[in-house]
């Protein structure tokens, strides 16, 4: 599962966002703020950092446990 929370604060963007294994015992979490004017940017830095993080890694199994079932 993946999720993400966004919310403005004045002139800034406030993003939270998760990435969980289906048992919830893996978890990259974490969040980025900044200008609103550069809110998609500042949105795939976040993602680029998660899935470096280990969030690459949670989804692949994911994937390899969808083809699985098939």
């Amino acid at each position: 599962p993946v999720g993400i929370y966004g919310k403005t604060e004045g002139d800034e963007v406030v993003l939270e966002a998760r990435i969980l294994s289906v048992d919830g015992k893996k978890a990259v979490i974490d969040h980025a703020r900044g200008s609103r004017k550069e809110s998609e940017s500042i949105g795939l830095r976040l993602a680029e950092r998660m899935l470096g993080a280990g969030g690459e890694a949670i989804l692949a199994e994911l994937t390899e446990n969808t083809e699985d079932t098939k």
